[in-house]
């Protein structure tokens, strides 16, 4: 019915792409299922507050990202190869260097841990070296994925890195936390390899000043929003729960975010072939108005059918949890909550012609509105976790229709002028 619907390939692509992640989804849901077993929230909270300070180094990535993002894409578009691969060489210097700099830190940190007796700590900072240089370097590489061949290569790299996962369950069940640890460590370095391995174009780091100041020129106005929107606040959000509310409360809010990664594994995964159909027919036309006709339809579609997914998942799971996972019961009504950005993120994808058409202002206007109202909020109203799960999708829901807004607004200025 899709292939029916459908009249170009974007949303073809999106439903195999995706059915390829279901697979991955449901592999990492049941290893939580089965984790959760052995874990309490406690020790799920104490895991997870030394990736808060992970988040907020995220800031890094953002110096060159959205200039990368674009402008890799974009010229393959035009079939400048040369180009993208200068592109994506002098992206490559940077994020070695940033990976660098994550090994030093949290290396740093560890050792620190260690003269102090704190195994804890120990792991808890060591492991922060893998998911920093993993995110970084996955954030660079997944890039270079880009024809319908190389996104399904990007699903056989998921499903490799998820049956390894599963196989790796037995060190969370022997050791606990430093199970925990030594499993991410593990499965993030075999993720990062097969990656490396299947990537479309080998490329050579290369140190390029003026282009990297040619990136973060048009990056930062951009990036740092994105930043703010992103990284700062999930850290955010983390830092208030962990505050105001409990390390316990924590590791509930961290089980509720797992099982709703699962379902955003389909949104990542729409998102990934959607942005790069848009931003290459966008390189192909330099037509705002043609590119939004073009990516609309298979956006509302895939939203709707996200919206009843979303419906579906939230009555479901809580008779599971409540058999297997009684100590996270209260994870599912946060989940449910959450569970909504699957749908708001595939609305989402038409504000990426702003980048593509390099109009920062309203970019801008759409990140930074949403980081404030976001955070104003938390700190004002932080009696519970459902009022924190409430706020962060009621924020999320008039980020996008402030960006529909400001998107129509521009249409209708594009028709005027025409």
């Amino acid at each position: 019915m899709i292939n029916k619907i459908a009249s170009k390939s974007a949303l073809q692509m999106a439903a195999k792409f995706t059915g390829g992640n279901f697979l991955v989804a449901i592999l990492g849901a049941i290893s939580t299922l089965i984790y959760a077993r052995w874990i309490d929230p406690y020790t799920m909270g104490n895991f997870n507050k030394y990736t808060i300070l992970t988040g907020y180094l995220g800031v890094g990535m953002f110096f060159i990202s959205a200039s990368y993002n674009r402008g890799f894409p974009y010229y393959i578009g035009k079939r400048d190869v040369e180009s993208a691969t200068h592109v994506a060489s002098v992206a490559k210097w940077w994020t070695s260097l940033l990976v660098f700099i994550g090994v030093f830190l949290f290396g740093t940190l560890s050792i620190i841990a260690l003269f102090k007796g704190d195994w804890f700590g120990f792991f808890g900072w060591g492991v922060q070296i893998v998911i920093f240089g993993s995110t970084v370097y996955k954030n660079y590489i997944k890039v270079l994925y880009r024809s319908n061949a190389d996104f399904l290569k990007m699903n056989k790299n998921n499903l490799s890195s998820s049956f390894a996962g599963v196989l790796l369950l037995p060190l969370v069940y022997l050791f606990g936390f430093f199970g925990l640890a030594g499993r991410r460590i593990i499965q993030d370095s075999i993720e990062v390899a097969l990656f490396i391995k299947n990537a479309p174009y080998k490329i050579t780091a290369k140190f390029d000043k003026a282009e990297l100041l040619r990136f973060m020129k048009f990056s930062l106005p951009i990036s740092i929003p994105a930043y703010l929107d992103s990284a700062l606040t999930k850290s955010t959000i983390a830092f208030v729960i962990l505050s105001f509310i409990g390390q316990k409360d924590l590791g509930i809010y961290t089980m509720a975010t797992s099982l709703t990664a699962f379902i955003l594994i389909f949104s990542s995964s729409i998102n990934q072939i959607l942005t790069t159909k848009l931003m290459l027919k966008y390189g192909q036309t330099d037509d705002f108005f043609a590119t939004f006709r073009y990516i609309i339809k298979p956006v509302l579609i895939l939203a709707l059918i996200c919206f009843v997914f979303v419906l579906v998942a939230g009555i479901s799971l809580q008779p599971l949890v409540d058999f297997a996972l009684p100590k996270y019961s209260e994870s599912v009504l946060i989940f449910h909550i959450l569970s909504y950005e699957l749908v708001l993120s595939v609305l989402r994808v038409p504000f990426e012609l702003f980048i593509s058409a390099s109009m920062k202002r309203e970019i801008i206007r759409i990140r930074i509105g949403k980081v404030i109202l976001t955070i104003a909020l938390l700190f004002a109203f932080h009696d519970s976790l459902k009022m924190v799960a409430t706020i962060i999708i009621l924020a999320n829901l008039i980020n996008i229709c402030v960006g529909y807004i400001l998107l129509f607004h521009k249409l209708k200025k594009l028709k005027v002028a025409h």
